[in-house]
């Protein structure tokens, strides 16, 4: 599921330009090193803290944890 997140993330940067690495700091509260961190699979979503799995999920435009899984 991480590597699938990964490509989500890209995939949804790749589609809106506006999501600048500092729009998604500053405006989604994922800082570059965490963004990177995601876009490269390093952990598996139940290892992230609720606050980047929180970010993640309004960056996808999901409600919840399951509906992420639903669309990744």
């Amino acid at each position: 599921f991480a590597v699938k997140l990964a490509a989500a993330l890209r995939a949804r940067r790749a589609g809106d330009r506006s999501l600048t690495v500092a729009v998604l700091d500053k405006e989604y509260g994922l800082p570059p090193v965490i963004l990177s961190r995601l876009e490269n699979a390093h952990k598996t979503l139940d290892r992230w803290n609720g606050d980047t799995v929180r970010a993640v999920q309004r960056v996808l435009g999901v409600a919840n944890a399951p509906a992420l899984r639903t669309l990744v």
